[in-house]
């Protein structure tokens, strides 16, 4: 893990961060 750039695991943070957010959203209408 250390030899990962400090960029690349921000960015992969990102995408998880938006996935979270896209994933919320929707399941929201989806399961209520």
């Amino acid at each position: 893990m250390e030899d990962i750039p400090s960029t690349l695991i921000s960015q992969e943070d990102e995408i998880v961060d938006k996935l979270h957010s896209l994933s919320n959203s929707k399941n929201a209408g989806f399961f209520d």
